[in-house]
């Protein structure tokens, strides 16, 4: 017997006398069929394979996107300025984007900044000043075309305070009279062999000091220790921070500013540095004298084979953290080593127009 309920099908089945319910779902495909479908769709797949391994498709190519600070973006588009655009007029108005920087002296400067932040306007008297100089790092090397590394620090003759963060010195030397000399100039700890293993354990790292200074008596034995030479912190010839007089270099270092190259990613033969050099409340003189005591340290990395006939310093502006204006340096004034480079640039130009009138000639 048999009855039907909404597409279903009870069947009586009377050797087991247990109803069975059997659905049959419409336009189902039979088992066969459905073998035949997937076996199809291997066949094609394969084929498809097949002709994108023979006829590959042209990769897409998709445009770079570049990151570029703004602050260096901005130097790099007054370095274009500074070489293709006319001199500012003598007018008192005009298009300061149509023409090149003015460049003023150093007291010039640091009057206009006075004034700014003179007690009736911010009421700030004693920012910090800061130089930035754009450094020429083209070199005629074919291994190494670019400096691509400065890492220093430097001591002014006129300290002033910058930092809260008191600094951390470790003092390395043998003599028990120099590391008491250490300790009395400010290191947080002195000694020898006994500091070495210390760094050598990791129970002494680089996050629970500043700066490491090295005696010279007690250089060759540093560098014996495993995983010193190499190491981030080992006194180098660049860096200074090794010599014979342990207590000057513990108090350099405790009071010295610390300043790093600042590459461009776009163009590698320029970079420039950013070091404080004083507070606008010192005196000129004072800042005249830390600045010309950064252009030396700064100096120290100028390599003999620089390119182009270029100077190393190429720019140099001077501004103040609360303030946006931006004032370029007569640098040549204060360091006789460099000269205008507006005056070069015309020399060099003044050079070819009369080589290329000779030849025409």
């Amino acid at each position: 017997m048999a009855h039907k309920i909404l597409g279903a099908r009870l069947v009586d089945d009377s050797s087991t006398s247990n109803l069975v319910n059997y659905i049959q779902n419409r336009g189902a495909a039979r088992k066969g069929k459905r073998l035949e479908r997937l076996r199809l769709a291997r066949i094609n797949a394969a084929k498809r394979r097949l002709q994108e391994a023979q006829n590959p498709k042209p990769k897409k190519s998709f445009k770079k996107s570049i990151k570029v600070d703004k602050f260096q973006l901005r130097f790099l588009d007054q370095r274009d300025m500074d070489t293709k655009a006319p001199a500012p007029p003598k007018d008192d108005v005009y298009f300061i984007d149509k023409f090149r920087r003015e460049k003023y002296g150093l007291e010039q400067i640091l009057e206009y900044h006075r004034q700014y932040v003179h007690p009736d306007i911010l009421n700030q008297p004693s920012a910090l000043v800061t130089a930035t100089i754009e450094l020429n790092l083209k070199m005629n090397i074919k291994k190494k075309k670019y400096i691509d590394k400065i890492n220093s620090t430097v001591c002014y003759p006129h300290t002033f305070q910058y930092d809260i963060k008191p600094r951390k010195i470790v003092a390395l030397c043998q003599n028990e009279a120099d590391k008491e000399v250490a300790k009395e100039a400010g290191a947080i700890i002195a000694g020898a062999m006994d500091v070495a293993q210390l760094l050598k354990t990791n129970q002494l790292t680089q996050r629970d000091f500043d700066h490491l200074v090295c005696h010279t008596d007690f250089l060759v034995e540093f560098s014996k220790v495993k995983g010193m030479k190499g190491a981030s912190f080992f006194p180098t010839k660049q860096r200074g921070n090794f010599g014979d007089n342990i207590a000057e270099l513990v108090t350099y270092f405790k009071n010295g500013i610390d300043y790093s190259l600042k590459p461009n990613e776009d163009d590698p033969s320029f970079g420039f540095i950013d070091c404080y050099f004083g507070k606008l409340d010192m005196t000129d003189e004072q800042l005249r004298e830390n600045l010309i005591t950064l252009f030396e340290s700064i100096s120290r990395f100028k390599p003999l084979n620089l390119a182009d006939d270029k100077q190393f310093f190429e720019r140099v502006a001077i501004t103040t953290p609360v303030s946006k204006e931006i004032f370029q340096l007569k640098f040549w004034e204060l360091y006789d080593e460099y000269h205008d480079p507006e005056a070069i640039d015309g020399q060099e130009n003044e050079t070819t127009s009369a080589a290329a009138s000779m030849m025409n000639s």
